[in-house]
């Protein structure tokens, strides 16, 4: 019994040393593979730095704080749901989530009009963090606009006064459309005998209306502003309504103040016609169609009979414009 314990002992012993042989080896053998994944990082490292001297970038580079790409596939989530404008900061949220900009708020008296629960004490921080991290391109870059940077809430407000929106061509039966700058080059082009007359502000000038002329475009000799007198024909009272109105975008907002005067030569005297307004945005026609003028703004009437010419060939129809500067 003896001995068979003892040969028991020595067998554990062996088999003691034998696994601390083991885990010596698998230890030695993991710190040279550590060793040689250290020799070879640093030599790949080596290599980038090298390849970077030499003007070569890696194939791959990540940077945890850069920026990143994202489509919206529905837009209108940045936007109020009550007044559908874009959310600018602060934006409020109730206790059940719905969203409001500060003003509905205000005009709603703090009462969410989904839940009815009380809206205006509670930021959505999230949401707000979002809008003013997100940059997006005027919308019309195709035109010429360079602005591919701008805040979210600060879009509306730029479209409304980016000169590069697109405009209309003013004469009937003309579909170019193009940004205000570059409308000269088509009227050269293509319109060049209603389209050679230019003016300064705050001074009279004066224009002969023909009458089977329907649009004049005049520019201002400084700063190029483009705008169209335009001759709208009125079949339910016989008469031409003559409008003056800016040729820019349908987004952006000038309104130039002026004093219009039709002087009317007839065999017994002068007739007068004033009339005192602002421009509004050009709004094209088609005279083909039969489209009468806008019924917003204002327009000087002028009889038709003094523009045919009616019984005496002395009629003619004289304009004197004085436009100024926008308010």
């Amino acid at each position: 019994m003896a001995k068979a314990a003892a040969s028991s002992r020595k067998r554990k012993c062996a088999t003691f040393f034998e696994e601390e042989e083991q885990e010596q080896q698998e230890e030695l053998f993991f710190e040279n593979q550590s060793e040689e994944e250290q020799e070879e990082s640093s030599r790949a490292a080596e290599d980038d730095e090298g390849g970077s001297q030499d003007g070569e970038q890696p194939e791959c580079q990540s940077n945890n704080k850069g920026s990143i790409n994202v489509s919206l596939t529905v837009p209108d989530v940045l936007d109020c749901d009550i007044c559908f404008e874009h959310l600018t900061a602060p934006v409020f949220q109730c206790k059940n989530g719905h969203i409001a900009c500060s003003q509905c708020c205000q005009l709603l008296k703090n009462r969410c009009p989904s839940c009815r629960l009380r809206i205006g004490s509670i930021r959505c921080r999230a949401l707000e963090t979002i809008l003013e991290s997100i940059r997006v391109s005027c919308q019309y870059t195709s035109y010429g606009c360079q602005e591919t940077s701008l805040l979210y809430s600060q879009k509306q407000h730029h479209e409304t006064t980016c000169l590069y929106a697109p405009c209309s061509c003013p004469f009937a039966n003309c579909d170019c459309q193009s940004s205000a700058n570059q409308l000269p080059l088509h009227f050269n082009e293509k319109h060049p005998d209603r389209s050679g007359y230019s003016f300064k502000y705050d001074s009279t000038f004066s224009i002969k209306l023909d009458r089977n002329v329907e649009c004049i475009v005049i520019k201002e000799k400084e700063g190029g502003d483009l705008f169209a007198i335009t001759k709208y024909p009125n079949d339910l009272f016989g008469n031409d309504a003559v409008v003056v109105s800016r040729i820019i975008g349908a987004s952006v907002q000038r309104r130039h103040p002026y004093k219009l005067t039709a002087r009317i030569n007839e065999a017994d005297g002068i007739s007068t016609l004033k009339i005192q307004s602002f421009t509004r945005n050009h709004v094209s026609f088609n005279s083909s169609k039969g489209t009468t003028p806008p019924p917003a703004g204002t327009f000087l009437m002028i009889p038709k009979d003094y523009q045919d010419g009616g019984c005496s060939d002395l009629r003619q129809v004289r304009l004197a414009l004085c436009i100024h500067p926008s308010i």
